[in-house]
This record gives structure tokens, sequence and C-alpha cells, in this order.
């Protein structure tokens, strides 16, 4: 038993040495001494901004993607960007966030070389920045256009015993329809359409224009094929050649060094001014409390986290602007509530500039609604002004296992947040009126931001949501673009034109992010506050747009 717990604790110390020694090494940037090129591999999920746990978090990110590029851009030693595409996981509005990134820096004269080692049509997408596309002969590469699937709980409910007493305002606010139909009604239906169809005709139509390929040919290469190994692509005009990764770098990048972009992004560089813009990233379910990791949701908004970070940014006079770089799909009323009185006080002192990412609907835009401005990519997914609660309960599924439940009640609406009994009909009325109630607040909010009236809110509203160039038509954003245009947009509200930009939340040291861990280990409390929100989640219930 002794040796036993000796060599666990030698594995344990040992995993957390290395781990902190590839921390140490991935922070150390390379020092350029000659002419490079950068090196962006796109590979698995990328966040918006890197996850605080332990271990640390070895993919980049889109705060790392954007420093790097946006240094390289007026770089001299920096000749060239080598963009490796390997299976990313990101929604549509980020990739296209990414790839305006790379077609900024391509702006500027440099040369863009895609290597496709793998990748669906969102990878492919990206990778049509590039000035050439390569992939290798045992690649494998889908283009097969758009669908959104989702999964229906219904009949499974009601085989366990399972109740789901759920009320949405508008009839396109369909979160959790997944419990209470068993199939897309005519409103969910429509909805999906428009939204898939646009993504589709963004995706075609960026192939056609850089690969000079029509819509009517990739529609047909998508029906009959749907992609293929690399092997298949061979004097297609998908790809400029099928080669060997080594082969593509000898023949592009024949006399430059190599280094990584998320190197790059870490190297230090002097700050001349004292004006600063704040660039806040939010990114997860909103919640109460501090930002971090939910049950079965993962990242989140924390009110506390966010509320704190802006009152301090509030506070400093150095900081002349914010840009809120939201990815969020929404999530406590009550949070974003506070939220977004934390950023309406925040503008009337200094401008604040909304930059959507793949997400900024339900939640995420009451948030974004007294802002100065608000700028959304084309595919960003908005607006969703709208509410949805209830509750599932399964005191019936219980039963069924042999477990019965009981319980002493004082009051006629003290029990309802419990999951073991299900709503009466008194309690489920008085939840309706609180959200019938929540739901004007949020037209309020935003009819007095965006500067309309409540009946052209409501009208927009309904759970309705839109791409961000629905949005841009219909007044709910003000513009299309992505994060170096929000910032652009801030400097110039605050009549400032040498400034730097700061990124927050700070990176947090080795140490914090092990004591984060730890506590994030003992989640009973933040169980509690999550199930009083009203959040009960079953598996996934989500669209997935492939």
């Amino acid at each position: 038993m002794k040796k036993s717990l000796l060599v666990f604790l030698i594995v344990s110390i040992s995993l957390f040495v290395f781990t902190i020694l590839i921390f140490l090494f991935q922070k150390q940037g390379k020092v350029l001494t000659s002419d490079s090129y950068l090196y962006l591999r796109l590979m698995g999920e990328i966040p918006e901004t890197p996850p605080q746990g332990f271990p640390p978090f070895s993919g980049i990110t889109v705060r790392e993607i954007y420093r790097a590029l946006e240094r390289a851009k007026s770089d001299p030693k920096v000749r060239a960007l080598y963009l490796k595409i390997s299976f990313p996981l990101m929604g549509w509005g980020k990739a296209e966030e990414i790839r305006r990134m790379v077609e900024s820096f391509k702006k500027t004269g440099k040369k863009v070389v895609s290597f496709v080692e793998g990748a669906d049509d969102l990878g492919y997408y990206v990778a049509t920045a590039g000035d050439k596309i390569y992939t290798f002969p045992g690649s494998f590469v889908e283009i097969n256009g758009i669908a959104a699937q989702r999964l229906y709980y219904k009949r499974l409910f009601k085989k366990w015993g399972i109740s789901a007493q759920i009320f949405h305002i508008g009839n396109w606010k369909t979160a959790y329809n997944s419990y209470t139909e068993d199939r897309m009604n005519r409103w969910e239906r429509q909805q999906i359409s428009r939204i898939g169809g646009g993504i589709m005709d963004e995706l075609k139509g960026t192939i056609s224009k850089t690969r000079k390929i029509s819509p009517e040919k990739i529609q047909e290469f998508m029906d009959n094929e749907g992609g293929g190994i690399g092997l298949e692509f061979k004097a297609s005009p998908f790809f400029d050649g099928v080669l060997e990764e080594g082969v593509v770098l000898e023949r592009e990048f024949p006399s430059l060094s190599r280094v990584t972009a998320k190197r790059y992004s870490h190297m230090r560089r002097m700050s001349l001014s004292p004006n600063r813009i704040a660039v806040v990233f939010a990114e997860g379910v909103i919640n109460m409390g501090r930002s971090g990791n939910l049950p079965f949701s993962g990242r989140s908004i924390g009110s506390d986290t966010m509320r704190g970070l802006l009152k301090k940014l509030e506070k400093d006079k150095n900081v002349k602007a914010v840009v809120l770089r939201i990815n969020s799909p929404g999530g406590s009323a009550l949070a974003s509530e506070e939220i977004e009185n934390s950023v309406r006080k925040l503008a009337r002192k200094k401008p604040v500039v909304i930059s959507m990412s793949s997400y900024a609907a339900s939640g995420g835009y009451y948030i974004s609604s007294p802002a100065n401005k608000i700028i959304a990519e084309n595919l960003t997914l908005t607006g969703s002004i709208g509410i949805i609660g209830g509750k599932i309960s399964i005191g019936k599924a219980l039963s069924k296992l042999g477990i019965d439940e009981d319980h002493v009640s004082f009051s006629k609406t003290a029990i309802w947040n419990s999951p073991y009994t299900e709503y009466d009909e008194h309690q489920f009325s008085v939840i309706k009126k609180r959200l019938k109630a929540f739901y004007k607040l949020f037209l309020w909010r935003v009819a007095k931001g965006r500067g309309k009236s409540l009946e052209e809110v409501d009208k927009l509203g309904q759970g309705r949501v839109y791409l961000g160039k629905e949005a841009l038509n219909l007044g709910l954003v003000d513009s299309l673009g992505g994060m170096e245009k929000a910032i652009s947009e801030a400097s110039h509200l605050a009549g400032i034109s040498f400034y730097t930009v700061e990124f927050y939340p700070r990176r947090k040291t080795l140490w914090e992010r092990v004591i984060e861990t730890f506590s994030q280990w003992n989640a009973l409390g933040r169980l509690k506050i999550f199930l009083n929100q009203g959040y009960y989640f079953l598996p996934p219930a989500f669209y997935i747009f492939k």
C-alpha cells in the first residue's frame, strides 16, 4: 500500500514539473534574428482566450492570433504566413473573424500559403484566405455543405417519467424545444433554414470568388462528391497542388526560418503611449458569481467577475475606451441584467464598442445593447430577444426506480425550484408572469440602447435569431467587421490615434491556475447556484452546423 502511494506521488510530481516546464517553454518568445515566415496552425478548439485552469492550454486562441497577425503586418522580418488547417473547431462567426485577420495580413503585400492537413467546410473556408492552397495525398477534406441536426427527448422523457415544463416568449425561442417536441416545429425549421442558408451562401460565395469556381459547380461537387482524400484533388480547382508538406515549405519559403504564431504573439513590445484601449473577452454561458467552468456547460461569464473588471476599467484614467468581445449564447437573466448595468454605466464615462464573435444572442445581446457601437461578423448569430424558463422534473422517473419523494412546504411556491416535483397550476402561472415581466425589461433595455420603440423591438424579438448581416439591416448592430474594426472604432470615439491595446482578463500565473483548478473541483456551491437559476441541462441539444 505504501509503495503504491509512493509511486502515485512520484508520478504526480513528475507530471506537475513537466507541465511547468512546458508552460515556461511556451511562454518564452523566440527572438527574430532573420527573415521568417509565421507558422499558424488551426487545430481543435480555438477559444477566444486561454482557459484559466490547469494544465495550461497548449493550443492557440483568437487573442493570440490577432496579436500575432497585427504585429506581423508591420514587422519587416516577417515575410509570409503559413496557415496550416487541421480540423479546427469553432463557430462560423469566429472562422470569419480569423479569415478576416488573414486577409488583412495579406493586404500588406505579404504572401499567405494555406496547407490543409484535414478539414471540413469551415476549415476549408478559412483556408481560402491563402494566395495558394495545398494539401497532401493522404489528407481528408470534406466540402459537402451545411446541415443542422438536433436531438429531441420528448419520447424518452415520456418513457421514463420525466416532465419538462417550459415556457417561452416568442415562437422562435426554441432553445428547449428538444425537451418538449419530437421534431422541429415550423418556426424552428423556418429559422434554421434561414440561418443555415445564409451560411451556405457565404461558404459558396467565398469559394467561388477565391477559387474561380461557379456556385453551380460547387453545389454539384457538394451533391455528388462531398470531398475526398488529397489524392483525389489532383488537377482540382479547389487546390493548387497535392504535395507533401516538406515539399510545399521548400517551394514557398526556401530561405525563411519559422516562428510559431503563439510564440510570436507573446514577444514583448515596448509601449510608447499611456493611452490604452482595453479589449475584454467574455466567452461562455452567462451566470451569477465568478467566471470559470460550470457543470455540463463549460466556460462561463460570471457577473461578479465582469462587473469587477468593468468597474476597474471605468476608474483607470489611462483606459480611454473599451472593446467588449462577446462569444456567448446567453444564460442567466439576472446575471445578464447585472452585467448590462455595468456596461451601461461604463458607456456613460468612456466609449464602449461591442465586437461579436460566433454568438452574441439572448443574454449575449442583452449585455451588448447599452454600448455605443455594436460590430458583428456576417455569420455571427445574434438577437434572440426573448425569454425562456421552466424546469425538468424527475420525480416520476425516480419513483420507477423505487425512490419516492415527500415534502413539507410552508407556502405555495416554496418548493417550485425542486427537480423532484412538477409545477402545479398556480406555480406555473407565477413563473409565466415573472418571465413576461422580464421580457418587457429586455425590450426596454434594447429599445433604450438602440434608439427604437418598444413595439419595434418586440417585432424584431419574439426569440428570433439573426445572422450579423441581417441584424445590420434591422438596426440591431451598427456595422460588420471583426476585432480590428472594433478597436479602430473605439479609438475614433475616444478621439485618440496613438494608443496601446491591452487584453483582459490578464494571463494568470501558473500558481493561480493551479489554485483555481482545485477550487473548481469543489463545485457543489457553484452547482447549487447553477440549479437555482433554472438551468437543468441534459445531454447537448444544440444545432450542429456542419
